[in-house]
């Protein structure tokens, strides 16, 4: 009778420790495939992968081929108060050859029949009198171009209203005229080339579609 008993102890045993083995194994086989995930999670490659998430929020954007400059253009307001009216644009652009620039103009309410009020491109990307600088101009290629003289001029008649186009060559290519400031003066009478007289308005090349420098 004690036999059976112990024998019938036994068995259960058994099958009881045979089954809570089943459960431990299941257990540590669970565990380990989270660890699991959660190695892939930092390393990449699984579910949720951080790698692919800062990818998302930073996508790498292919580098573009800047378009070619074909001209620049200026939007020209006033910087004195007795022009405060002044407005207009100058467009630059180059001769067919790579030779001169040429300079078209649309300037009102300018000073009145002026034939020597000078126009000019300065080493400036701002339209601050004090940091306007010299005129652009490669000395290894040409003297000072931008004198009246020498055609860096425009012509108003008797409402302040100009309008035309001047050549000026000064050895610069044109892309590298972009972002520079163009400059309007009033009549040179009694002034020596640029000598620190201040611009009566002024403007900033810039290419088509371009917003600021």
């Amino acid at each position: 009778m004690k036999t059976s008993l112990t024998l019938v102890l036994l068995f259960a045993a058994i099958v009881n420790g045979k089954l809570t083995s089943k459960k431990g194994d299941r257990l540590v086989k669970k565990q380990s495939e989270k660890a699991q995930e959660r190695k892939l999670w930092w390393r990449g490659g699984g579910k949720g992968d951080k790698k692919d998430k800062d990818k998302d929020k930073n996508p790498v954007v292919p580098p573009t081929t800047l378009p070619k400059v074909d001209f620049l253009e200026a939007k020209i307001t006033s910087g004195n108060y007795k022009y405060k009216d002044l407005f207009g644009w100058v467009e630059l652009v180059r001769e067919d050859n790579g030779g001169k620039l040429i300079i078209n103009y649309d300037i009102r309410n300018g000073p009145v029949q002026c034939n020597d009020c000078k126009l000019s491109i300065h080493h400036s990307r701002n339209c601050r009198p004090s940091e306007l600088g010299w005129a652009v101009w490669d000395t290894r290629e040409t003297e000072n171009p931008w004198t009246v003289s020498n055609g860096a001029k425009y012509v108003t008649n008797s409402n302040g209203r100009s309008a035309g186009f001047i050549k000026i060559f000064n050895g610069v290519g044109l892309t590298k005229h972009k972002c520079l400031s163009v400059a309007l003066f009033d009549s040179q009478k009694g002034t020596k080339a640029f000598n620190g007289q201040t611009p009566i308005a002024c403007g900033i090349l810039m290419a088509e579609g371009q917003d600021d420098c």
